[in-house]
């Protein structure tokens, strides 16, 4: 089809032009396209395409950033070359035009793409596909001692891919570290006040999403834009701008006759509903602002 779907190099391509080059080894390319578009579908064709050219499976690396995807790719890679293998020729020779080649030359590989499979159960030499920290890992496993030392990287370590796997451990140390630096008064109490603000539950969460993204964290705070890269309240809540303490706003008159009108519906129900409407009433009355906010 011809049109936007597809493009190469900018140029707008039909679709046996684009897959003739996207899934081609010889060629080094970098696909585009949104989520469902079929970005696996062609990974795993690249991957066949490699093996039928005479690649040697152990020499092919895939690499995904989730283990989920990881697993996704190597479950329809095996499908994909057990289906291959009870097919027919035809179904062969067309399954490869789909993936670029021309009808000569998939006719050529067709017969090679039906061995693949029992070609597969009978080595343990097969494609590798992980995520980018399997990876990593695997190649700082077997750096010598030296070059560990060099990277200040301990002998014994372990990757951890997965943080809520760990997370009792990772809480457990930190809580541990809060109570060895005690003395540290503005850290604790730091924590203390994220605590009674948020809550534990709320605490947790937004320490595991940092943990996720701890890098990102990391090359920000070094490159001086981490704390531009929050915006500030007065940018998320303009309306709040010109006040010098958000609770200020519980001053204003369309606050009040808001919190009025549900006084007076609280006070028409149960007796808890009544006890909330003194509340309410009582937050009022003060004019402390914070005690105000306690009180609603």
């Amino acid at each position: 089809m011809m049109g936007g779907a597809y493009s190469h190099n900018g140029q707008r391509i039909d679709s046996q032009k684009f897959y003739s080059v996207a899934c081609d080894p010889q060629q080094h390319v970098v696909v585009e396209a949104c989520a469902g578009a079929g970005k696996t579908w062609l990974l795993v064709s690249r991957i066949v395409r490699a093996m039928l050219e005479g690649v040697a499976p152990s020499s092919i690396l895939a690499i995904t950033f989730t283990r989920k995807a990881a697993a996704e790719m190597r479950e329809r890679l095996h499908q994909c070359l057990f289906e291959f293998a009870q097919a027919t020729e035809q179904t062969r020779i067309d399954a490869l035009c789909a993936r670029g080649l021309s009808l000569e030359k998939a006719r050529q590989f067709a017969p090679a793409l039906a061995n693949l499979y029992p070609l597969s159960l009978c080595t343990d030499e097969k494609p590798r596909i992980s995520t980018i920290h399997g990876w990593f890992s695997g190649l700082v496993h077997g750096l010598p001692l030296d070059v560990l030392v060099s990277l200040g990287l301990p002998a014994q370590w372990q990757m951890l891919e997965d943080i809520d796997t760990h997370w009792e451990k990772i809480w457990s140390t930190l809580l541990q570290a809060l109570d060895d630096q005690r003395e540290e008064a503005a850290y604790g109490l730091f924590v203390h006040e994220i605590l009674q603000g948020v809550g534990l539950h709320n605490l947790q969460n937004w320490l595991r999403e940092a943990l996720k993204q701890r890098v990102e964290i990391k090359l920000a705070q070094q490159g001086g834009t981490l704390l531009d890269s929050v915006p500030s309240a007065a940018q998320v809540y303009g309306s709040l701008s010109h006040l010098s303490d958000p609770l200020q706003m519980l001053d204003q008159v369309d606050v009040r006759q808001g919190f009025e009108e549900m006084r007076r519906d609280l006070c028409h129900g149960k007796t808890a509903s009544k006890n909330l409407a003194d509340l309410v009433m009582q937050a009022f009355i003060t004019n402390d602002v914070a005690l105000r906010f306690e009180y609603l």
